[in-house]
């Protein structure tokens, strides 16, 4: 009976991960464009709503691709300390550049 209790929370944890991941992707990808939009009204005088002005969409896949590198180092973090293995208490390096 532990294990089927278990074996469920362990289910919704991983769809709130899923579902988590989404939203942080979506609104990472929010973000990117509106500083992108301001950068390019502020600083270079551009139209906002010019299509000619968006960030191209590689340079958005990229941003995603970081994200998601983020995301999978938590989970790996997360697997490591159920799985018995390295403790959370002193936290992974992601490399950011």
């Amino acid at each position: 009976m532990f294990r089927q209790a278990t074996d469920f929370v362990q289910g919704k944890l991983e769809d709130m991960c899923i579902t988590v991941k989404s939203k942080m992707e979506d609104k990472t990808r929010e973000i990117v464009e509106a500083v992108f939009r301001d950068y390019m009204t502020v600083i270079i005088g551009a139209s906002a709503g010019d299509p000619a002005n968006r960030m191209p969409r590689d340079e958005l896949d990229y941003v995603k691709a970081d994200v998601t590198a983020v995301l999978l180092s938590a989970a790996t973090m997360f697997d490591l300390a159920r799985e018995g293995g390295e403790s959370l208490a002193e936290p992974m390096e992601v490399d950011m550049t």
